[in-house]
């Protein structure tokens, strides 16, 4: 018996412009998500617990690359209506599922989400399984690269939610309109 000892030959995965989510992998995208992503049941289960636990009645919970839905499906049931569920799909065929799947209970837009205005308040933005998707002249704007950057639009929004989480007024305040000739702000 002989043995190949040879170095494996790299893996030439298709160019991220060459995924096609048609209706034809719409059909069939659940089972093999399923099957072929390891845990993937046990991660829709846990992500479902974790965001229901951590988002209020008034909040939204977007989902970013929804695919067919299954992550706002399986939260509906979990948070109640008073929970908006918003999801965000590139692909016609991909939404066209998600929609069917959430019916009434959520919405799905079919657009990239680049300069969309989300819904506030966010409880939760998901993207499970979306990153490695998305066009490389994206990937500037992943958590893991803005993190390393202390200028980066992620530094900023924390160092402003640090500033807004130490303003009393601004944590358990309240807001009175007053009628004005002029439009101001006081």
């Amino acid at each position: 018996m002989s043995l190949d000892l040879a170095p494996p030959q790299p893996v030439h995965y298709p160019a991220l412009s060459s995924w096609r989510f048609d209706a034809e992998v719409a059909q069939v995208f659940d089972d093999m998500a399923l099957r072929s992503i390891p845990l993937y049941a046990e991660t829709q289960r846990e992500t479902a617990r974790i965001v229901a636990a951590a988002v209020r009645p008034g909040d939204a919970v977007v989902d970013l690359g929804a695919a067919t839905g299954t992550t706002l499906a399986a939260l509906a049931p979990r948070v109640g209506p008073a929970v908006r569920l918003l999801g965000y799909e590139v692909a016609p065929a991909m939404a066209a599922a998600a929609r069917i799947k959430l019916g009434t209970r959520g919405d799905v837009v079919e657009a990239d989400a680049r300069g969309e205005v989300f819904p506030s308040p966010a409880g939760a933005v998901l993207a499970l399984w979306t990153l490695q998707f998305l066009p490389p002249e994206h990937r500037a704007a992943a958590v893991a690269v803005q993190e390393r950057d202390p200028d980066s639009v992620l530094a900023a929004f924390r160092g402003f939610l640090a500033w807004r989480h130490s303003q009393p007024a601004l944590l358990h305040g309240s807001i009175r309109f007053i009628e004005s000739a002029e439009p101001v702000l006081l």
